[in-house]
């Protein structure tokens, strides 16, 4: 039976409460992240927002990039998860490091929503395309900035309410910088490498897979 894919960011904002579909039917989604702090409280912002019961989210796990992918393996065996995320940041990580972490993904059906440098620039695409390669710094003082006229200050706290009417804009954005890279794409619901065969992550500057956080 063929399905229609859908962003996970849009599989069911804006239904009723009581969704038709039973929850025991729900696929179970898993999603492990680097920090204790700003991919963790976002993604439980978006868990509530979207009512998403059958996700977990689990944070503090990031001594490095492979332990993460190893912890979620772990995770997806031991619960039969039916999806494994890991959230992961280019950040100052050695490159073999990560290509190892990305590689074992791929080996263990692990998904990943990778940016590069930093989960920040996720939240900055929420206002505008973003094709150079900053980092963190950068991109702090640069969320600040639009962030003013909010009267907010970033503080690496969760800015889900605050960007959720940007959302839209926020993947088109990530999309588009996707072509920018001319990166090949494969219309798949499969891990990093299989949906951007060829993608050297580290040497690719900047860019997220964010937006492929994806449930049918």
């Amino acid at each position: 039976k063929k399905t229609t894919k859908k962003s996970f960011f849009s599989s069911s904002r804006n239904q009723p409460k009581r969704n038709s579909k039973n929850l025991s039917e729900r696929d179970r989604i898993l999603i492990v992240c680097e920090g204790e702090k700003t991919e963790v409280d976002y993604f439980k912002d978006l868990k509530e927002d979207f009512r998403l019961p059958t996700v977990d989210i689990i944070g503090g796990r990031g001594r490095n990039n492979t332990t993460l992918v190893d912890f979620a393996v772990k995770e997806k065996k031991k619960y039969d998860y039916d999806e494994a995320w890991c959230v992961i940041d280019r950040d100052s990580f050695a490159v073999n490091v990560i290509n190892k972490a990305i590689e074992k993904a791929k080996n263990e059906k692990i998904r990943l929503a990778v940016s590069n440098e930093c989960f920040e620039l996720w939240y900055l695409l929420h206002f505008h395309f973003v094709n150079d390669g900053q980092g963190r710094d950068e991109y702090k003082k640069r969320l600040n900035r639009e962030l003013k006229s909010l009267k907010i200050k970033y503080n690496k706290q969760s800015l889900y309410g605050v960007l959720t009417d940007k959302l839209e804009n926020a993947i088109e954005n990530a999309e588009k910088l996707v072509h920018f890279h001319q990166i090949k794409i494969k219309d798949t619901k499969q891990t990093l490498l299989e949906r951007y065969p060829g993608l050297k992550f580290c040497e690719t500057k900047p860019f997220t897979s964010m937006h492929d956080l994806r449930s049918e």
